[in-house]
Parts: structure tokens; sequence; C-alpha cells
């Protein structure tokens, strides 16, 4: 039997070949479509993963670290703190920019550190962002902040009466801050100081026999609280330095009763100085918050004699906060002396806030102070009676507060950039005081709500790809 071995003819070939692109085209299609929606889900993904790792950074500190320290300072000088990371370890970027609304400018303007204090929106740009893992490359970035957002502000001014009465945002609080090494300088005078103060002032005197006890008085001590730029704009190192200067009085026979007379009178046997080093924290190329001082006042020192001085000098044109708290030993609270001296005990503090270092430099209002000078530190009765400045009753005070309150302001009188001295006169240095002095705790109307927003785009692109919502505090 003859096979039949005829192939197919040309035509054939040709209809076959049709017919299998036919059917292969929609397969074909559908493959290059997943392939793009697949790049596309990886690269939105990505994103997410970076606006979720940035949200989780920003969410360990306040609304207002994020703003001033952690996204103005530290990435916009590219040097990121390692513990105090917002993008994720060993991000490199191209260039960064910030715009700040405040309550006074409602239209967003450039800002560069510090934060205005009045800020309410804040939008950060960052672009060309490039991670070590190679995940998350060549993306753009916008991570605004923002308390207007936030219906319960009551600066909106399209509210009911009761929305602004239950307003969060907008009001009056104890900003009570957690020391953080980053941006706060501590330091510590206990009375022991004193006591080696006193101790190697009597090896200059005459009788270098004489106890210890009978300093006590007859010493002035000047806490002097110094902020420095040793850089320049551009490069700036900032320091803080406590100095307390220890001087025997010459006044009265302290000179005498104490053995410094005739060539032991001198400037250098009656004073004795003590330095507490540089107290910057880790990045001195950002200046510090704020610095604590804890001291226990110096014994002698009362609200009339004033023998305790604490000076603040800040040369540097940027703003700081100076909590200055005055302690008592625990195991002395019921030491007569000791109630006594804190019944009694007064300081003057001096302010000197200029531009520069320079003679003649303008006065800044860059100082803000926050202590317990005025209080009684044994009494539970210090209650504020009196305006500052004035006589008349504070709201909701009665005539039996007055003789029962411990609060008095002749134990701290404050002076700033100026010889007279603020909050004790009718003028209006007692709206300066309130404003720029708080009596035990910091006290500030703040918004404590803020929405944040994080879009991502592709670099150089202007479509966002991913965004990413969430919520601070303050």
């Amino acid at each position: 039997m003859k096979k039949k071995n005829e192939g197919f003819t040309l035509v054939e070939l040709v209809i076959a070949i049709v017919i299998l692109a036919i059917a292969i085209s929609p397969l074909l299609a559908n493959f290059i479509q997943s392939s793009k929606m697949n790049l596309k889900s990886r690269k939105q993904l990505n994103a997410l993963n970076l606006a979720q790792d940035i949200m989780e950074g920003m969410s360990q500190y306040t609304a207002q670290d994020n703003a001033e320290y952690l996204f103005v300072a530290s990435v916009s000088n590219n040097s990121i703190l390692e513990d105090k990371r917002i993008l994720p370890s060993g991000t490199t970027l191209s260039g960064c920019s910030g715009k700040v609304t405040t309550k006074s400018n409602p239209t967003m303007t450039a800002v560069a550190a510090p934060m205005p204090k009045d800020w309410t929106k804040f939008e950060y740009t960052i672009s060309g962002v490039q991670t070590a893992s190679g995940n998350y490359n060549n993306y753009d970035m916008t991570v605004t902040i923002d308390s207007t957002a936030i219906t319960t502000n009551v600066d909106a001014g399209s509210h009911t009466p009761a929305e602004v009465a239950n307003a969060i945002n907008g009001k009056e609080y104890a900003n009570i801050s957690q020391v953080d090494r980053y941006f706060d300088a501590v330091d510590t005078i206990k009375a022991a100081e004193e006591e080696l103060a006193y101790s190697e002032l009597r090896k200059h005197s005459a009788n270098p026999a004489t106890p210890i006890a009978n300093f006590s008085g007859k010493v002035s001590r000047t806490i002097s609280i110094n902020f420095v730029n040793n850089g320049d704009d551009a490069h700036a190192d900032y320091s803080v330095e406590v100095i307390n200067t220890y001087k025997v009085l010459n006044q009265g026979n302290n000179m005498t009763s104490l053995g410094f007379t005739g060539v032991h009178a001198d400037e250098a046997s009656t004073t004795y100085v003590e330095r507490s080093g540089n107290l910057s924290k880790a990045d001195k190329s950002i200046m510090p918050r704020s610095i604590y001082l804890y001291y226990e006042g110096l014994s002698g020192a009362t609200k009339t004699n004033h023998n305790e001085k604490i000076e603040i000098n800040n040369t540097t044109n940027q703003p700081v906060i100076v909590y200055l708290i005055r302690t008592v030993d625990a195991d002395k609270l019921t030491d007569p002396g000791v109630i006594s001296f804190n019944s009694s005990y007064g300081c003057d503090v001096y302010v000197n806030s200029k531009a520069s270092a320079a003679p003649g430099a303008a006065s800044v209002d860059n100082v803000e102070i926050v202590s317990n000078l005025r209080y009684d530190l044994l009494s539970d009765s210090n209650k504020r009676v009196y305006k500052e400045g004035t006589m008349e009753l504070l709201p909701g005070v009665s005539s039996s507060d007055v003789s029962a309150s411990h609060y008095d302001r002749d134990r701290s009188k404050i002076y700033y950039n100026s010889a007279t001295a603020i909050g004790d006169t009718a003028t209006q240095d007692n709206v300066f005081y309130e404003n720029h002095v708080s009596d035990g705790y910091r006290r500030m109307t703040k918004d404590v709500l803020y929405d944040v927003k994080i879009e991502i785009r592709e670099s150089g692109k202007t479509n966002v790809i991913a965004t990413y919502t969430g919520g601070l505090s303050n």
C-alpha cells in the first residue's frame, strides 16, 4: 500500500500561522499588561512601605520635634542622627526644602531652623531618596504635619460655640517636655559644691581654721549659664557652659571675721570659680532646645539681700528654654533651718539675650524661663493671687487666699535685657513677663493634635503613587 506523505501547502501554513497569531495575541497582551501591573504594584508597594517606615519613625516624637529637629535640622543637613532616625538606615537624598504656615501668616512660606513658635502647618519635600537596601530608590516625598485640619481647632473661625468650648487645639496647656540628651542640656549644683567653695576660699585667708559654717551669709554666688556659637551660621558649633562664681562679700565685718585682710583681701583670694564644662548635646550643630538647671539655693541668700544671682547669656541668635529648678534635699525636709531658709530664700535673674557677641548688638527675645523661684518649696500654699505688677486679684481669688499664699514675687526679680525688673510694675513689662516666664511649669497656648500625610512620587515625576496618613500629638 502506498503511503500518503504530502506536507502542508504554503497557503495552509500561512493560514495556520494567522490562526495561531489570532489566538496568541490576547494572551500576549495580557502578559504585557500583567507585567506592567506587577511593576506598578511593586513600585506602589515599595513607596507605601517607605511612607510607613517614615510614619513609624515620626511616631516616636512630638509634632514639634519632628518639624523642628528631625526634619529641618537632621534631614536638611543630611546628618541623620543614629538614635533619632526617621528615614531608614543608610538613606541619602539629593535635596530638601520646607514651607510653613503660622497663626500670624496663613500663607505658606519657606522656613529654616528654628521653626516659628506659632506654626500650624509644616510641609517638607525630600527629593532623590536612596536607601542602602536598594528597595526604596529614586523616590521623592512630601511630608505634611497640619493642625489646621483638625476640626476642633478654635483658630479656624468656622465652628459653633459648643465646638469652641470643647476644643483641644488652640488652648493653654502645661507643656511638660521629656529631657532628651540630643536636644537638652542638664546641670546639677548640690550643697556639697558650696561647702567645697568655702573650703577653697578659707585656704587663702589669714585664718584657714575658720569653720566653714561661718561663711554662710557672707559669700555671694553668681550662676552663669552661657550659650555660645563657636562656629558660624553655615557651620554652627554650639556650646553650653555653667560657671559658678563664689565671692566673699566686702560688707560689714565679713572680710575681717573670715580672715581676708591685707594681702589676703585681693580678688583672687576672695573668689572661687567652679566650671561645669561643655554641656552641649550629642549634635553640636543644633542649638540646644533647653537647659535644665537643678540647684540647691545658696545658704544665707534671702529675698531681701539677694546674695544669689543667676545670669543667662545667649549670644547665638537662637531661641532657648531655661529651666531654673531649685531643689531641697529630701533628708532635710523637717530641718527647722531648712524650713526657715526656704521661706526666706531669694535670688535675682538677669537675661542677656543678644543677636551676637559683638558689642552693641541688638537685643532679641530668645530666652524663655521656666522656674519655681517664687515659691516656698516646703509649702503647699503657693497660689498666685495678684496679676503681675498690680494689686489686682486674679479671677477666682479671694482675700483669704492673699494671707494664705506663699507665692512671693520678691523671691525672684527678673531683669530681661534691661535694668528694670519685669513683672513688678504696672507697665507693659507685665505682659512681657507673662509671655517669657512661666512659674512652676511651662504654660503655652498650643495645638496638641496634628494630621500627618506622606505622599510618595517617582523621582522627578508629579504623579503621587502612594499616600499614607496618620496623626501626631504634642
